[in-house]
């Protein structure tokens, strides 16, 4: 039962970390590298219907093959339209899971609560991570 306790209690370090560090990007624009050709323009994401479901599936889309990522985008697109600030809250929230889930891997290989919480923090907090929480995906 402690233990429990304590994986609850670094979980939500993790999540304190990871809003303290990435909660600023909710106020960010899209970047124009290429959030523009995969949100604004996209005629995949916008009325998703059966038809372009298909092609999401079946076709590339600015040279690129992701139809998950599309499907993301379609979904998003419908709750927040050209909103960056919903894009930017999934992609915090979705990097905090990522978090968790590494934190719990980790202590399911290793049972050592302290290399899991360490490595959770170094995966979510490492620099490089920006640009997947920075950019709308």
């Amino acid at each position: 039962m402690k233990n429990n306790k304590t994986i609850l209690l670094l979980i939500l370090a993790v999540i304190v970390a990871n809003v303290i560090i990435y909660a600023k990007t909710a106020n960010f624009d899209f970047v124009n590298y290429d959030d523009p050709d995969y949100v604004i323009h996209n005629p995949l994401i916008k009325d998703f219907d059966q038809a372009k479901l298909k092609k999401v599936f079946s076709e590339y889309y600015f040279f690129n093959y992701q139809p998950v990522m599309l499907l993301t985008y379609a979904a998003e697109y419908s709750a927040f339209s050209d909103n960056a600030s919903g894009y930017h809250i999934v992609s915090t929230l979705l990097h905090i899971l990522n978090a968790i889930l590494v934190l719990l891997l980790i202590y399911s290989l290793s049972n050592n609560l302290t290399s899991a919480f360490i490595v959770a923090l170094i995966f979510s907090l490492f620099p490089l991570h920006v640009e997947t929480v920075a950019w709308v995906f």
